[in-house]
């Protein structure tokens, strides 16, 4: 009897030794995507949880009928690497040229939407270009061959989908109980929980480190990426588009609980795609340009399509020069210029304006273009009293004193904690 007893403790202690043999990699599994580990094998950050979720990104629904009449004055702009949705001629917008300035002197370009108030309803940048590839890293896990070799073998659109799609969890312990959570568990391989880490690894460094929530978009394969944002009245959110390797990435800042920021939010995410930029690309944009108008030429249309033209061939000074000058040329174009003017400045040492003021620095001269623009506006009310009313300035001195100031500081501004200098 004594002897039975001891061979049936001896198989439970087996048995319970083989299952916690069995779950040791799911329970290491577990602690590195809820805790974090730091081993030579694997390193891992804890995320949020959206992050280790994936999935399906939703549009918000919002009420269009506002904006369907304006329709007609929305056109897709070959700009950089991308087909993107701008207004021309639109009653309640004014489009804004975006240039940042990277520590290496890479320009990012982009646009910047404001209504009549210069309130910014939205704001697209182009970023740096990444590549979509298969390094295993430094850490051994991935580099045993037995997974080293199922990692190499994945496809990059397989990859591509899994980086947003993916849900890196397991099966919730507490929800199921010990027998339910070993049977749901069998579901997992090994090789499944490193090819996991993996894709964990992926994330962490394809992503910026702030991101709160990742998805793709069915319906255009767009990877989508929420960032933190600090004003609290803007949201943040990264679109990634992949080109064989190359992964294209733009910047979406749009403004919360506005139909106007969520109307130009959803027509970028429905109708963004990629298109390469080319030298032809900037040839085939300026002879639309050649074609328009001259009241056309001398406003936001024209520069629209000189910008456009510009960021396919950055390098033609040309370009910039002609969407100074035409835009001096007509009225209303303070903000636009003011972009330009502070580039120019920074890049060439002069504003390539074509006015005759000699001695004219650029701080002056964006304090005469705007008070040639206010003193139009005076007129314009019959010869009353103009003032200014946007909850900011009580007087047109103290709005001009503040655009003053702003341009002077963003001509010397550079970011200090990136490097950058921002030009809008």
């Amino acid at each position: 009897m004594k002897w039975f007893l001891f061979i049936i403790v001896f198989l439970c202690i087996l048995i319970s030794a083989g299952y916690v043999g069995f779950l040791a990699p799911y329970h290491i599994y577990t602690l590195a995507i809820k805790e974090g580990l730091n081993t030579d094998f694997i390193e891992t950050k804890v995320l949020p949880n959206e992050m280790l979720l994936g999935g399906k990104y939703k549009l918000e629904e919002y009420d269009s009928n506002g904006f369907k009449e304006y329709e007609r004055l929305w056109r897709l702009f070959h700009f950089t690497h991308f087909q993107i949705p701008i207004p021309v001629h639109h009653p309640l917008y004014d489009i804004i040229p975006v240039i940042k300035i990277g520590e290496k002197l890479h320009k990012n370009l982009g646009i910047k939407i404001v209504n009549r108030k210069t309130v910014v309803m939205s704001k697209i940048l182009v970023l740096e270009m990444k590549r979509l590839s298969l390094d295993l890293g430094k850490y051994k896990l991935f580099n045993l061959p037995i997974f080293k070799k199922m990692i190499l073998d994945t496809q990059l659109n397989k990859l591509w989908d899994d980086l947003f799609f993916k849900d890196l969890t397991l099966p919730d312990y507490d929800r199921l109980g010990f027998f339910n959570y070993v049977k749901e568990i069998k579901k997992y391989s090994y090789k499944d929980l490193v090819y996991n880490l993996f894709i964990l690894k992926m994330r962490t460094e394809m992503f910026p480190p702030s991101a709160i929530n990742i998805g793709m978009l069915n319906e255009t394969s767009l990877g989508i990426v929420e960032v933190q944002n600090d004003d609290k009245k803007y949201s943040k959110e990264y679109i990634y588009l992949k080109e064989n390797n190359n992964i294209r990435i733009l910047e979406l800042i749009t403004r919360k609980y506005t139909k106007a920021g969520q109307d130009y939010r959803n027509r970028v995410l429905k109708n963004i795609v990629y298109q390469e930029s080319s030298e032809q690309a900037s040839v085939h944009l300026y002879s639309f340009f050649r074609e328009l108008k001259y009241s056309q030429k001398i406003d936001q249309e024209g520069m629209i399509y000189l910008f456009s033209a510009w960021s396919h061939s950055m390098k033609k000074k040309e370009f910039l020069i002609q969407m100074i000058q035409w835009l001096e040329r007509g009225k209303g174009n303070a903000k636009q210029l003011k972009s330009l003017y502070n580039y120019a400045l920074k890049t060439y040492g002069t504003t390539l304006s074509t006015k005759d003021h000699e001695q004219e620095n650029a701080q002056k001269r964006l304090e005469r273009k705007i008070k040639e623009e206010l003193e139009d506006e005076i007129r314009d009310e019959k010869g009353t009293v103009y003032k200014i009313q946007n909850g900011k300035f009580e007087s047109d001195e103290k709005q001009m004193q503040y655009f003053l100031q702003k341009a002077k500081d963003d001509m010397v501004n550079d970011d200090e904690n990136e490097g950058i200098l921002v030009v809008e």
